[in-house]
């Protein structure tokens, strides 16, 4: 059975991730002529009334009852039309998104930065089925992301490194492990452990994720439907 080939991103492509149109802009414009759609039409209709008044000399309650509606009927054609587009606009800027990290393969990370491979390492754990959270930039403790399973609480060290990482790592993510009230450690690695940093990994039941595994994870992901 021939390998599935999936599409090699450049560095380009995942800063793309980040410096593409925001939704929200795209959003805000809609609402933006919404707005300028619905005034403009509801001075037509409040100038239509009164030439209507005038030429026809219609009742006044009647040309006001017409008015009334045409302006709320108006209103709500803006506002369906403005959340259908706007809620369009968001699903489709979600799904490129989504479409863009599948792609992204073992080799792309490392051209990452050390907060890229952060944020795809949670859409990653996401989508395995925990619920992740990055921690703060700085003062981490050695711990950069912590993800929950039922009553298991792990505390994640990353490393996006060149070389093979070292017992520092593990030392970190169990160290940190505790102030942030977690009772797993976990350090994931594009990279590889050195002997020692797998020593030290077994006798203090830190989880080590290394190059090979999270190739197999982001293989697993590419091939799940898209949700």
């Amino acid at each position: 059975m021939p390998r599935r080939r999936y599409t090699t991103l450049t560095r380009q492509n995942i800063r793309a991730l980040k410096s593409a149109p925001p939704a929200a802009l795209k959003v805000l414009l809609v609402i933006a002529m919404g707005i300028l759609a619905g005034g403009t039409g509801i001075l037509f209709i409040i100038l239509f009334s009164i030439w209507l008044y005038a030429s026809i000399n219609l009742r006044i309650e009647f040309v006001f009852g017409l008015a009334a509606f045409a302006i709320l009927a108006l209103i709500a054609l803006v506002l369906i039309s403005v959340i259908w587009i706007s809620v369009s606009i968001i699903t489709k800027h979600r799904d490129e998104i989504r479409k863009k990290q599948r792609a992204i393969q073992i080799a792309n990370i490392d051209t990452m930065t050390g907060i890229e491979f952060e944020r795809y390492l949670q859409t990653l754990l996401s989508h395995r089925g925990y619920s992740v959270q990055l921690t703060k930039a700085s003062g981490d403790l050695g711990v950069d992301l912590i993800a929950s399973s039922n009553t298991t609480k792990f505390a994640i060290q990353v490393k996006r490194y060149e070389s093979k990482v070292s017992r520092r790592a593990i030392s970190d993510a169990v160290g940190g492990m505790r102030h942030y009230g977690c009772n797993k450690a976990i350090v994931i690695t594009n990279n590889y452990f050195t002997p020692d940093a797998i020593t030290l990994a077994q006798s203090t039941g830190c989880i080590l994720i290394d190059r090979d595994i999270l190739a197999s994870w982001i293989i697993k992901f590419q091939k799940s439907p898209l949700q």
